[in-house]
């Protein structure tokens, strides 16, 4: 019986009921200590005394204490109240898409954009390892605002990702009839239904039964029985959408949901969140202010490994070719050409420059729009250049780049690619493979390519405290210095691009992200436009550069050095990292764009995993971009390094993880980071970007002055903070860092401790220092003693590619990030009796925990782990996508 309006459940009043089904009961209700109307969804009495219906309610509890993201219904609460379970959500204002579908079909564009939304939610759970399990109209709400949110966790299930079959779990539910199917008849997948074992497959093949729903107004697998429809998900092939729909289709859209309906899981899209890269392809970016629509759109296909045979292949590379070569592709002004978009995977076993290389841009075309150079590679081992020939799809190795080449650029004649490696510029002919060193460069921030055969490049003095840009020969010699920035100001220069006369360039200067164009005259330089990247020159007239991860495109006129209009959207969650403004993307002189996405710098979501690798919730409103993450001793708050895309620069704040209350320790105004936390939790220290040889100390409750504690030569790190020892690193990125120590109680006498290591952690009885190196040409994590290096060397990470330490347990455990496979690993070890030991083999605590240990936080017993989860789409499989005669998209084309 429902419960009547006024009743209270904890601190909530209901208000009425909104809806009941077979799980449950859901009332409107009012939070008296918040002041804001929710949804209570309760397990009535007849029910709760049903163990399996408990376990399957609160099941859908933890699933959805787990999620953060905007397409997935918003957990607030969870309590018992006399014996009543009950979850408390946010409550939504519009109907179910089951409503929404009830005698009216959407346009195609709406389904399109509703159907990205749905498939956001559903990677956003899969990136957490959940699978919903019952994905159907009925599940899926549409606020007012149009809006898609997944509802109804109550069947899901925590699993591996696709490919470790060993943890995957089957649909059968335990403790009840053998074989027992869970989910709804006609939306299950093959292997749903015959109770094998699921994984993330299983819902995108329940996507396409909705999404082809909503195309053709009539379910996919349909009969007079539940029987008849089960056999039809089982053998059956629904009616094709092209004789079923009365309105045209893209040709992609209905190969989608082929391709999601497919019988066998393999066949389908491999995850989610390529389904939804390839939904969002098919029509035009939405602008900032409105682009024009593609007029062709070519499907993404679901495994981007398996995608580079087939573009080489089928009809979509024949219409490319015959539209690279139409003349419009060597003629700027070809108005009426069309759009054609496509994908590009990277060679077979390889990732485009996998983020442990740090080898952003990662892809340059030709002038002529004919070629690509790329950089792939694995990420614990080797990364090469490439090139792809745009006209045949064509792929081969550029043997002799070295062991890291980065940042290639093209010679105005397209024979030729300059790139850096080793600190040192180079070149290699496309046709002969012949390479020539031109020149050192140390610390390269990228390079352009004149008409006149002269090169610019922007590079850092060995401290790592100059910057400067320079010119030197295509044909090799001593570099000119162009411009130079002393140490003091603390500006960086970075990424120039020429301009179609060849004696202006444009650059980028940091931390304030100014473009500008310079001048081989010497000329003063000219501030065009603040961005978060480098900027390119595009014909007819554009300037190309990302904001926030979005790509932009706005008028400019290169001969008055002159920016007009609006800024247009060309593209979103560009793969960017604005820290050092490397874009992944890049531009012909004849309209070819190709970029690259997922976002390196979006917000993350905190949440506890147990040492076991199971979730154990999600922390309340902790979406952020997080760099660093440190647990006070209570392990209820965390300081933590936060970057404000808003003003470009980061600062140190303190989280209550129970209130999501923020509280900011350092000024608003001012980019600050790299904290590290006192054992007392008392103090937290950190360094000030404007002032990077300083490492500032403040209180951690947010009521005290900052004031100066350790003051260097050059660029310093802090990387941690014990009873008696300060460590951090001293150097720059660009060249070699060394560890350094200083003692607490005297920090005007550092003294350095071991050359080329980085990130030095002291152990609980600061007898042992656990750092990485890349001594032998791969980071490891060793361990030394401490204060004496040269007692002694251990490797602990054996022979996995690894960084960022952490000791727990008192010392008995030490921990570390595997970078190949974003792997948090522990392994046991001893000091007793002044003598270091491992118990091998390494455990694998956590995957998918992303490539810093600076992203995670660790209890001190070392049964819970605090992660901060990257976007879905930050993953390094996400392919390149080529456009061809992007300035049709820009309005008035």
């Amino acid at each position: 019986m429902p419960l009547s309006s006024g009743a209270r459940l904890g601190p909530y009043e209901l208000v009425g009921l909104i809806g009941a089904g077979g799980m449950g009961e859901v009332y409107r209700a009012r939070d008296s200590r918040l002041g804001r109307d929710v949804a209570v969804k309760i397990l009535p009495p007849d029910l709760a005394s049903d163990p399996d219906r408990l376990k399957r309610f609160e099941r859908e509890a933890r699933a959805a204490a787990a999620l953060n993201h905007p397409n997935l219904i918003a957990l607030y609460d969870i309590g018992d109240d006399a014996g009543t379970s009950f979850i408390v959500t946010e409550l939504l204002d519009g109907g179910t898409l089951r409503q929404l579908l009830a005698g009216q079909r959407l346009p195609v564009n709406r389904i399109v954009e509703l159907a990205g939304q749905i498939a956001d939610g559903l990677a956003a759970a899969h990136a957490c390892g959940i699978v919903h399990r019952d994905i159907k109209p009925d599940n899926i709400f549409v606020t007012q605002t149009g809006r898609a949110k997944i509802l109804d966790f109550g069947l899901a299930k925590s699993v591996a990702m696709p490919g470790n079959q060993a943890a995957l779990e089957a649909t059968t539910q335990a403790g009840t009839e053998p074989h027992l199917v869970l989910g709804t008849v006609g939306y299950m997948s093959p292997e749903q239904l015959r109770g094998q074992a699921i994984d993330y497959r299983t819902d995108i093949f329940a996507f396409g039964v909705v999404l082809y729903e909503l195309l053709a107004g009539r379910r996919a697998f349909d009969g007079g029985t539940k029987l008849d429809a089960m056999t039809a998900v089982l053998r059956e092939t629904p009616a094709p959408l092209v004789s079923t729909v009365d309105v045209p289709l893209p040709p992609a859209l209905v190969r989608i949901v082929e391709r999601c309906l497919e019988k066998a899981p393999a066949a389908r899209f491999q995850s989610t969140t390529d389904l939804a890269f390839a939904l969002k392809s098919l029509s035009a970016p939405e602008p900032f202010t409105r682009a024009g629509s593609a007029a062709v759109t070519t499907p993404v296909a679901s495994h981007w490994r398996a995608l580079a045979g087939w573009i080489v292949s089928g009809a979509l590379l024949l219409a490319v070719v015959m539209l690279l070569w139409h003349p419009w592709v060597r003629s700027a002004a070809a108005p009426a050409a069309a759009v054609v978009r496509f994908a590009i995977a990277p060679p077979d076993g390889l990732d485009f420059a996998p983020t442990t290389a740090n080898v952003a841009p990662f892809a340059a075309v030709s002038p002529d729009g004919q070629q690509l150079v790329f950089s792939a590679g694995t990420a614990d081992g080797p990364v090469s250049l490439w090139l792809q020939s745009l006209k045949s799809g064509d792929v081969r190795l550029l043997a002799g780049t070295g062991t890291r080449p980065y940042m290639a650029f093209w010679s105005p004649n397209n024979q030729s690619i300059a790139f850096f490696t080793d600190n040192k510029l180079k070149r290699i002919d496309v046709n002969t493979g012949a390479v020539q060193t031109l020149c050192d460069v140390p610390g390269p921030h990228g390079g352009a390519w004149g008409a006149d055969d002269t090169i610019v490049f922007a590079s850092g003095d060995p401290s790592g405290a100059t910057s400067s840009l320079s010119r030197v020969n295509a044909a090799g010699g001593t570099p000119v210095a162009l411009l130079s920035v002393p140490p003091a100001e603390g500006v960086s220069l970075r990424q120039p691009a020429f301009l179609p006369d060849g004696r202006h360039f444009l650059y980028q200067s940091a931390p304030d992200h100014w473009i500008w164009v310079g001048s081989l005259s010497g000329q003063p330089p000219t501030r065009v436009l603040q961005a978060d990247s480098r900027a390119l020159y595009a014909a007819p007239g554009y300037l190309l550069f990302a904001r926030h991860t979005r790509l932009f495109a706005q008028r400019f006129d290169a001969d008055r050095l002159e920016l007009s209009g609006e800024a247009t959207l060309l593209a979103e969650d560009i793969r960017l990292t604005e820290s050092n403004g490397r874009a992944a993307f890049t531009v012909s002189s004849n309209g070819v764009l190709v970029y690259r996405t997922g976002d390196l710098n979006g917000e993350h979501t905190l949440a506890w995993f147990d040492a076991g690798g199971q979730m154990g919730g999600g922390v309340k409103d902790s979406t952020a971009r997080y760099q660093r993450i440190w647990l006070l001793p209570d392990e209820r708050s965390i300081v933590a390094e936060i970057y404000d895309p808003a003003q470009n620069g980061s600062g140190v704040w303190r989280i209550d993880l129970e209130s999501g209350t923020r509280t900011r320790l350092t000024p608003a105004a001012r980019d600050d980071g790299n904290p590290i936390l006192s054992p007392d939790g008392a103090s937290v220290a950190w360094t000030a970007r404007a002032h990077p040889a300083t490492i500032l100390r403040g209180p951690t409750n947010g009521a005290g002055a900052e004031s100066p504690w350790v003051t260097v030569d050059g660029p310093v790190e802090p990387t941690d903070w014990s009873a008696h020892w300060i460590v951090f690193n001293r150097g720059n990125e660009s060249t070699k860092r060394d560890l350094w120590v200083a003692p607490v109680d005297a920090p005007a006498k550092p003294q350095l401790y071991l050359a080329g290591a980085v990130r030095g952690r002291l152990s609980p009885d600061e007898k042992w220092m656990a750092y990485q190196s890349d001594e032998t040409g791969r980071s490891g994590v060793y361990v030394r003693p401490f204060p004496d290096a040269a007692g002694g060397k251990w490797l602990v990470s054996g022979n996995v590619t690894a960084n960022s330490p952490l000791w727990t347990d008192g010392g008995k455990q030490l921990l570390f990030v595997a970078q190949d496979e974003a792997t948090l690993m522990s392994v046991t070890v001893s000091t007793a009796g002044g003598t270091f030991t491992m118990a091998p083999p390494l455990r694998a605590v956590l995957r998918r925990v992303g490539l810093s240990g600076s992203h995670l936080a660790v209890t001190r017993d070392g049964r819970r782990v605090l992660v901060s989860t990257p976007p879905a789409s930050s993953g390094v499989d996400v392919p390149l996508t080529v456009i061809v005669n992007w300035p049709g998209l820009m309005p008035g084309r």
